[in-house]
């Protein structure tokens, strides 16, 4: 099928056309227009949106669909683009930073789990350290109980070896 914009080639020449003759709305050469602004770099685009804005954007909003119009619209004539972006930026920032301290809180986390566990296996074998110094306190008592009743046997086994004497 022909369109009657067939012979047109940039977006320029489509908005002059349009503009003297009005957006056909039949649907080849709708398509035609879509094929003539889609081929088009969007920075040709966005300086017919300043250029002619409301012929422009007359036809944008004919052959694109909403969505993407209104991205165009946003992007392109509103300006703001520039300041969503810085935002991206600073959003990637704050998340690489949250995802940093995060990263540093678990390794403080481990870090501290470590201590605890070290702190527990110290004081367990303080414990048996302790447990193991008492039962060689007792052997010792023990064993000194015995020296002073094995000395006080002596004493008492040559007290009377002398006086049978």
């Amino acid at each position: 099928m022909s369109s009657q914009y067939d012979s047109i080639k940039t977006p320029k020449d489509l908005l002059l056309e349009v503009t003297a003759h009005g957006l056909s709305t039949k649907q080849e050469d709708i398509c035609r227009a879509q094929d003539i602004f889609g081929r088009a770099p969007i920075s040709d685009l966005a300086e017919l949106a300043k250029e002619s804005y409301s012929t422009f954007y007359m036809v944008l909003f004919n052959i694109w669909n909403w969505e993407d119009a209104a991205r165009f619209y946003n992007e392109h004539t509103l300006g703001y683009p520039e300041e969503i972006r810085k935002l991206e930026e600073e959003k990637r920032g704050l998340v690489g930073e949250v995802a940093h301290q995060k990263e540093q809180a678990r390794i403080a986390h481990d870090n501290m789990k470590k201590e605890m566990e070290n702190r527990r296996e110290a004081r367990a074998a303080l414990h048996k350290t302790e447990a193991e110094l008492h039962d060689r306190d007792m052997t010792i008592l023990e064993l000194k109980a015995e020296l002073y009743d094995y000395m006080k046997r002596e004493k008492e086994a040559a007290k009377n070896v002398h006086t049978d004497d």
